[in-house]
C-alpha cells in the first residue's frame, strides 16, 4: 500500500492533473465468488477505505496488531482513535500509515464522529439489501420526505438507519427519533426536541423551538415507527418541509403519512430461492434471507455453516418465513436446541416457536405475535373482520376473489375496495402486478395470525365455504377455456390460483362432497403436473364410490387413464379406458349424446385407448386396431361437433402412420389437423401438433421439414408460455441441426440439461425416454460409443 502511494505521488500526470487514491487495509475471512471476493470483512475493508481521503492509507486495528512487531523503520503508524463506520455494528480503531514521500496531514476522517448525531450502534451486522440501500440512499439525495413502508418485522428501521448513516458525512447533523414507545400524539414534537438536545424556551412551543433550530441546517431526521401516531407525525413532517428547506425527513411506518411531496419506499421480504428446486450451496448462499439466517445462526451456534446437508432445511425455513428479517432473527436462536430440519417441521406453530427475542428490543419485536398484533390493533373493527377473512386465501387473491369470499353481514361488497386499499396502505396486504391483473397477498406469517383471529371470531367455516364455492366455479370455467383463444389467460390464472384450488379441493373432500371434488380434480388435471393430478383424481374416485353419475365417472376414468399412461401404468390405464368407453356407449344409446361433448369425453376415449395400445406395443404404425379406434373417435367427435378432438384425432392418425410407407398421406393428414387446430385458436394444441409433425418428418428422413416443424413448435410453445416444453423442443431442434451437419451439439447438451433440471417436464416418463434416445443417436453420429451405451441404457 505504501509503495503504491509513493509511486502515485512520483508519477507525472498530464495537464497538471493530480490523482489522489485512498487505501483501506483490513484482515479477515473472505470467500471467492464469481471472480471476486465477498464476505463481511471484505465489506469492512471497503468501509475503512471510505473513511479516508485521497492519498491516505488507513489500517484497521486487526492489521495494526499483526504488523506492529515487523513494521519497517521507514513506515510509521499514527493512532487516529475509534471511529464509527457506516456499518453501524461496532466502532473501529483506525490507524494511518505514513511513509517517506507521502502526505501526512489530512482533514478529519469521513466517519460518523465528524457530524453531530444520535444514531445507535447496532449489535449485529447489516446483511443484504444492497440494492434497496443503494436506491434509498439515492432517494435521500433527491427527495425531502421518504416514507419506508413494509409489514412489521421487514427491517424498515434497520435499512433507514443504514441509509442515513451512509450520508452522515455529507450533512450538518442526523437525528433518530423513536416513536414506538410514545402513545400520546401531543408528545411527538417533544420527542424531536429532546433528540436535538434542545431545552424548550419560555414562551415557545416545542414545534417552534425545533423549527427555529432546524431552519438553515442541512440535517437528516429519521422518524421511526409512525403508524400509531400517523396524524401527528404527518403534521410535524409537513411543518419541517415548509420551514426548513434543507432538511430531509425519513419516516418508517406501516402506513403512508399522506403528506404532499411524500415519496414511498416499499420494502419487501429479503430475496429468496423460489419453488422447490434444488440449488447448490454456493448459489443458495447469495440470497439475502439465507445469508441473514446463516449469519445469525453462526452467532448463536459457533461453527454453524450452510452445507449440502442442511441447505434444504435452511431454504425451507427462509421460504416459509417469507424472508421476513424479524422472523429469521427469532428463528436462528432455536438452533441452540433444534436442528434446522426440526425447526422447519415446527413452523406450523411459528407463533409459539418464534419468541424470545432480545430483552432490550421494544416489546413488539420480542415475539412474532406481538409484532403483527401491533399493526392489527390499529385497524378498525370492520378492517379487522375483512383482514381476518382474507386468511382463507392461499398464495394470493384477486379483487374479484376478495369480493366473492369476504363479503358477509359485517363486510359489504361496496366496502371491499376501500378496505383492501386501507390494508395495502397499512402494509398488511401486498399488491403485486406483472403487467396484468393486480394480485394481493398476505405474508404466510401474517396469514396465519389472521386465521387464528378468524377462528376465534367463529367465522371460519362460512368464509371457507364461500372460498370453496368460488374456486369450484373458477375451476369449471377454466376447464371450458383450457384450449382455445383465451387459453393463455386462463392458464396464467390457474397457475396463480393453484394453491387456492388445492385448498378448495381439500375442503370439498373433507366436506364429503365427492362429486364436486371429482369435477374440480378433472378440471385441475388439465393444468397441473400429472403426478399431482393423478393423486387428486384417485382420492376423489376413492371417496366417490357409487355416489357419482355415469357421465362424470366416465370422464374421470378417461382423465385417470391419460395420467396413468404418463406414469407408465398401462394395464390399469387400459382397464379404465375400456370401462369409460362402455359407460359412454350406454349413455349414447340412451340418447344422451348432447351431454357427451367435451374434454375427457366420449370421442377422446377412443383416441386415448389407441395411444395406450401403441405404448403397450399392441398397435404399431399403420396398425388396423389403432387406425380403427382413432377413426371411431373422429366420427364421434364430428357427430358431437367436438373440434378439439377432431384436431387431436387427425394429428394422432398422421403421427402414428409409418413415415416410410406413405409419407404424403401422413402430410395430408397433418395439413388437415393444422387447419382444424388453427380454427381452435390454440397455441397449446398447435405446439403439440407441430411436435408430432417434427417427429414424423425426422423419421421420414426429411430433416429440413423436421427442423421447420420444431421451429414452429417452439414458436407456439413460447406464445403459450410453456417454458419446460420450449426447452424440450429447443433440444430436439438442436439434435436435428446436428444431423444436418450444423454446429449445434453444445446447444443440444445445454437445453437437454435444462430439461432434466425442470421437474415439470422431467417427471413425464416419455419426455425423459425420448430425449435420452435422441442423446444416444447424436452420440452415435459422433462416434462416442460409451456415451451411446449410457444414454441408450438410460432410455
Amino acid at each position: 500500500a505504501a509503495a503504491a502511494q509513493q509511486a502515485l505521488g512520483r508519477h507525472e500526470w498530464p495537464a497538471d492533473a493530480e490523482i489522489a487514491v485512498r487505501i483501506g487495509v483490513h484482515v479477515g475471512d473472505a470467500e471467492r465468488h464469481d471472480g471476486g471476493w465477498v464476505g463481511l470483512d471484505v465489506h469492512r475493508a471497503a468501509r475503512v477505505a471510505s473513511a479516508g481521503h485521497g492519498g491516505q492509507i488507513l489500517l484497521s486495528e486487526a492489521v495494526k496488531v499483526l504488523v506492529t512487531d515487523g513494521l519497517p523503520e521507514e513506515l510509521e503508524l499514527r493512532d487516529l482513535g475509534e471511529h464509527r463506520l457506516k456499518d453501524l455494528d461496532r466502532a473501529e480503531r483506525l490507524h494511518q500509515l505514513v511513509a517517506p514521500g507521502m502526505r501526512r496531514e489530512f482533514p478529519s476522517l469521513r466517519t460518523l464522529e465528524r457530524t453531530p448525531h444520535n444514531l445507535p450502534i447496532q449489535a449485529t451486522s447489516f446483511v443484504g439489501r444492497h440494492d434497496e440501500l443503494s436506491a434509498l440512499t439515492e432517494l435521500l439525495h433527491s427527495s425531502r420526505l421518504i416514507t419506508v413502508t413494509g409489514v412489521g418485522g421487514s427491517g424498515k428501521t434497520r435499512l433507514a438507519l443504514q441509509a442515513v448513516a451512509a450520508l452522515v458525512p455529507e450533512v450538518d447533523a442526523a437525528w433518530f427519533i423513536q416513536l414506538g414507545a410514545i402513545t400520546d400524539p401531543d408528545l411527538v414534537d417533544g420527542a424531536l426536541l429532546d433528540a436535538l438536545g434542545l431545552a424548550q424556551r419560555s414562551g415557545a412551543t416545542p414545534r417552534e423551538a425545533t423549527l427555529n433550530h432546524l431552519s438553515g441546517s442541512r440535517a437528516l431526521i429519521l422518524l421511526d415507527n409512525c403508524e400509531h401516531l400517523i396524524d401527528a407525525t404527518a403534521d410535524l413532517a409537513a411543518a419541517i418541509l415548509a420551514r426548513a428547506p434543507d432538511v430531509t425527513v425519513v419516516a418508517t411506518s406501516r402506513e403512508l403519512l399522506g403528506v404532499s411531496g411524500e415519496v414511498v419506499f416499499g420494502l419487501r421480504s429479503l430475496t429468496l430461492p423460489k419453488g422447490d428446486r434444488e440449488i447448490d450451496v454456493e448459489t443458495l448462499a447469495q440470497y439475502d434471507a439465507i445469508r441473514l439466517f446463516t449469519e445469525r445462526a453462526a452467532a448463536v451456534q459457533p461453527g454453524f455453516r450452510l452445507s449440502s446437508q442442511n441447505a434444504k432445511a435452511v431454504a425451507e425455513i427462509c421460504q416459509r418465513l417469507d424472508g421476513m428479517p424479524l422472523a429469521l432473527e427469532l428463528a436462528a436462536p432455536r438452533l441452540r436446541a433444534f436442528s434446522p430440519e426440526k425447526i422447519a417441521t415446527l413452523l406450523d406453530q411459528r407463533f409459539r416457536l418464534l419468541t424470545g427475542g432480545s430483552r432490550t428490543a421494544v416489546p413488539r419485536h420480542q415475539t412474532l405475535t406481538a409484532t403483527i398484533d401491533w399493526s392489527y390493533r390499529l385497524l378498525t373493527e370492520t378492517e379487522q373482520a375483512f383482514f381476518n377473512s382474507l386468511s382463507v386465501f392461499h398464495g394470493g387473491f384477486t379483487f374479484d376473489g376478495a369480493v366473492a369470499v369476504c363479503t358477509d353481514e359485517q363486510v359489504g361488497e361496496l366496502e371491499v375496495l376501500d378496505l383492501l386499499q386501507a390494508l395495502v396502505d397499512k402494509s398488511l396486504v401486498a399488491a403485486e402486478s406483472d403487467g396484468g391483473e393486480v394480485r394481493y397477498r398476505l405474508l404466510e406469517t401474517v396469514r396465519q395470525f389472521a386465521r387464528q383471529r378468524l377462528d376465534v371470531a367463529g367465522r371460519a367455516e362460512d368464509t371457507q365455504r364461500r372460498h370453496a364455492r368460488y374456486y369450484r366455479d373458477l375451476a369449471g370455467e377454466a376447464s371450458r377455456h383450457a384450449v382455445g383463444p383465451e387459453e393463455l389467460g386462463w392458464h396464467r390464472q390457474v397457475r396463480a390460483e393453484s394453491d387456492n384450488l388445492r385448498q378448495a379441493m381439500t375442503w370439498w373432500l373433507e366436506a364429503a362432497e365427492p362429486v364436486t371434488t371429482l369435477q374440480m380434480a378433472i378440471a385441475f388435471a388439465r393444468f397441473s403436473r400429472w403426478s399431482e393430478a393423478l393423486s387428486w383424481i384417485e382420492r376423489a374416485l376413492d371417496a366417490a364410490r357409487d355416489d357419482v353419475d355415469r357421465l362424470l365417472r366416465a370422464r374421470a376414468l378417461v382423465a385417470h387413464a391419460k395420467l396413468l399412461d404418463d406414469a407408465g401404468e398401462l394395464d390399469q390405464a387400459l382397464e379404465d379406458i375400456d370401462r369409460a368407453i362402455e359407460l359412454f356407449r350406454d349413455l349414447d344409446a340412451e340418447g344422451a349424446g348432447h351431454t357427451l361433448r367435451g374434454r375427457f369425453g366420449f370421442a377422446d376415449a377412443f383416441i386415448v385407448r389407441a395411444v395406450l395400445l401403441f405404448h403397450h406395443g399392441r398397435a404399431g404404425p399403420n396398425n388396423e386396431i389403432f387406425t380403427e379406434l382413432v377413426q371411431e373417435g373422429l366420427e364421434v367427435a364430428r357427430r358431437l361437433g367436438d373440434g378439439l378432438i377432431i384436431a387431436s384425432a387427425l394429428g394422432n392418425l398422421a403421427h402414428h402412420m409409418d413415415p416410410k410407407g406413405d409419407p404424403d398421406h401422413g402430410r395430408q393428414l397433418f395439413d388437415e389437423a393444422v387447419a382444424a387446430t388453427r380454427a381452435l385458436g390454440s397455441d397449446l394444441m398447435m405446439a403439440g401438433l407441430q411436435q408430432q409433425r417434427a417427429y414424423f418428418e425426422f423419421q421420414s428422413g426429411d430433416l429440413k421439414a423436421s427442423r421447420d416443424a420444431w421451429r414452429a413448435a417452439i414458436r407456439h410453445a413460447e406464445h403459450a408460455e410453456q417454458g419446460g416444453m420450449t426447452l424440450l423442443y429447443r433440444a430436439y431442434l438442436a439434435a436435428v441441426e446436428v444431423e444436418l451437419g450444423m454446429d449445434a451439439y453444445d446447444e443440444f447438451v445445454a437445453n437437454a440439461r435444462a430439461v432434466f433440471s425442470d421437474p415439470d417436464v422431467r417427471e413425464t416418463a416419455w419426455v425423459s425416454q425420448s430425449l435420452l434416445a435422441f442423446c444416444a443417436g447424436i452420440d452415435a453420429s459422433r462416434g462416442d460409443w460409451e456415451r451411446v451405451a449410457v444414454a441408450a441404457g438410460a432410455s
